[in-house]
């Protein structure tokens, strides 16, 4: 029998995703792939961003000894190299706003440094199995920059399971190597979702999908946008988020109307979107400024 507490849960997700049209390219998978103009700007920018993180001594000694799918999230890399943010775009908001509706808006962004280099293939967290994130609709924005893209390491996506109402109980690691049955998995066709360089995906997280650890020569770095129609952070679990704009990246978004202007702060050289911290992955999180 439910808890009160989940019974709760369980009606609020149900309330605010009676609200999403769940229309647009997103609508028939739970997830669509799409292009962005890299110019020569944008690629100085990424080249000069990757060769840091590789050869920052802090970063590796943080992630030696760590298995592959370790994360470090940095959530200050709107400030730090603000011109990353043109890779999104109207096309992008649009097909956003199509599937989870005209109120929808940013929650967080960070830049995600994910370990790939060791041998054993082994990886440490509970993302490379099968599951959906419990939160009801909420869409994901990844933007990978590394030369190959995500080509080494697609995500995998359950096709169409993006419309089921799941049982949040279904989803914790039972620790034999699953979160989501193989009796339901097995119900749907499994999707790779490959991103060369100068492209970008969304997805429905609400759908069945898992993150790819395979070994590579290099740590898999990854632009991550959130987005929802929450205004506040139900349970915890997802909302508005903490993160750093510089003035340009602020007056960028702002002009695609993805910001709640309620929660900016400014000092004139940083404005700060105030959320919760970081939500439940607050142990990941960092500011890139103090590791390049």
């Amino acid at each position: 029998m439910k808890s009160i507490n989940q019974l709760f849960k369980d009606a609020y997700w149900k309330l605010f995703n009676s609200f999403c049209p769940l229309k647009g390219p997103l609508s028939l998978f739970g997830y669509s792939s799409f292009p962005y103009t890299v110019d020569d700007q944008f690629l100085e920018i990424r080249d000069n961003l990757l060769d840091s993180l590789f050869h920052s001594d802090k970063l590796n000694t943080f992630l030696y000894g760590k298995p592959n799918g370790t994360p470090v999230h940095f959530y200050d890399i709107l400030s730090t190299h603000p011109a990353l943010i043109s890779c999104l775009s109207i096309s992008h908001v649009s097909a956003i706003r199509q599937y989870l509706g005209a109120k929808s808006y940013l929650d967080a962004v960070y830049l995600s440094v994910i370990k790939a280099t060791d041998h054993s293939n082994a990886f440490s967290n509970s993302s490379g199995l099968y599951h959906h994130d419990s939160v009801g609709h909420r869409l994901k924005l990844f933007v990978p920059l590394n030369s190959f893209g995500n080509t080494l390491f697609p995500t995998k996506y359950l096709a169409s399971s993006h419309k089921i109402k799941w049982q949040t109980y279904l989803n914790q690691n039972n620790g034999y190597g699953q979160r989501i049955p193989p009796s339901i998995v097995s119900n749907y066709d499994e999707h790779i979702i490959n991103a060369p360089f100068g492209s970008l995906f969304i997805f429905d997280t609400n759908g069945i999908h898992r993150g790819n650890y395979n070994h590579s020569t290099e740590n898999r770095v990854i632009l991550q946008f959130e987005f929802s129609k929450h205004s506040i952070n139900p349970f915890g679990e997802v909302g508005p988020s903490t993160f750093y704009l510089s003035p340009f990246s602020f007056d960028y978004l702002s002009k695609l109307s993805l910001l709640r202007l309620n929660l900016i702060s400014s000092d004139g050289q940083i404005c700060k979107h105030v959320g919760l911290p970081h939500r439940s992955y607050s142990s990941s999180f960092a500011l890139l400024s103090d590791f390049i």
